[in-house]
């Protein structure tokens, strides 16, 4: 999404805004130098995102803006005078598009405007409560709840959770009674058994050998999320792997398992010092199998 014309996009300690929450600002053009910093600023103290506005030095199509909501998790108006009394209303017409497609809208008063006007605009529109950015309690709260993690990349973090439990299945046994509990919420799990059983019907000599790290990585999240990355080739291993590997908070079943994939070099380089701190992570974020690891190693 960074690459769309007219876009800019502003997020904090990566490389790429690929797999954070994104989040779309609507607010008149001649006003979103004076206020894209403070939204943006507001919204990363409780979350980090991916921030999209427009560039007022470039024009967007609104062909670009509806391939946009593919991805968009929150639309962010700006509520002010010059939005109600702006003429080049695409981005009006954006936050009811992003409506139609279930995309939560937030209201932020950022000008005192009148409540007739809010309402009135408002009043079709399925919307969060308005509030003003200084109540960093209700905003936490409400990005908590409308705001997930970039639904492709937490499928490719399941295909990766997947690659190490069967790694674990093979090599290390006596995990699976204290693992198999932690997996009956991968749903690519359950989709890879059931994809690895009909190839198994089909070739009664196939081992799980045969599953290369490269073809779990790549061509099960290509077939499953080839909807939404519609360009993966067999050349994104790094960028997948990257993906698949993140420290993710509040996901301690990932956490854990991607510490035991650094603490043996399952797909990844060999780091104990990183495993134990996920593991440790995991644990304090009460996955119990993490803690009982943590206690032995």
């Amino acid at each position: 999404m960074s690459s769309i014309q007219g876009l800019k996009c502003r997020y904090t300690g990566l490389d790429d805004p690929l797999g954070l929450p994104a989040v779309l600002l609507c607010c008149c053009p001649e006003e979103i130098e004076y206020y894209e910093y403070r939204i943006y600023s507001a919204l990363a103290e409780c979350r980090n995102i991916a921030f999209f506005y427009e560039d007022p030095d470039d024009w967007v199509s609104a062909t670009s803006l509806r391939l946009a909501m593919k991805e968009i998790q929150l639309i962010v108006v700006a509520v002010t005078e010059g939005f109600f009394n702006w003429n080049m209303n695409l981005m009006k017409r954006i936050v009811r598009v992003g409506v139609s497609h279930g995309i939560p809208v937030l209201p932020v008063l950022m000008e005192n405007v009148s409540e007739e006007q809010v309402q009135e605009y408002f009043k079709d529109i399925r919307h969060e409560d308005l509030f003003q950015l200084d109540d960093h309690e209700k905003l936490n709260a409400c990005l908590s709840r409308v705001l997930d993690d970039d639904k492709p990349a937490h499928l490719i973090r399941e295909v990766f959770d997947t690659y190490v439990y069967q790694c674990l299945q093979k090599f290390e046994p006596e995990f699976l009674e204290t693992l198999q509990p932690i997996m009956q919420d991968n749903h690519f799990y359950h989709q890879y058994l059931s994809w690895f059983r009909i190839q198994k019907e089909k070739n009664a000599d196939l081992t799980y050998e045969d599953q290369k790290t490269e073809r779990l990585l790549t061509t099960g999240a290509q077939r499953l999320l080839a909807a939404t990355f519609t360009d993966l080739t067999e050349d994104d291993h790094e960028r997948i792997r990257d993906i698949a590997v993140k420290d993710v908070k509040h996901e301690p079943t990932h956490t854990f398992l991607s510490g035991l994939a650094y603490l043996r070099g399952y797909g990844v380089k060999e780091n104990r010092d990183e495993a134990i701190r996920r593991i440790r992570q995991a644990s304090e974020e009460g996955l119990p199998q993490a803690g009982t690891t943590l206690s032995v190693l």
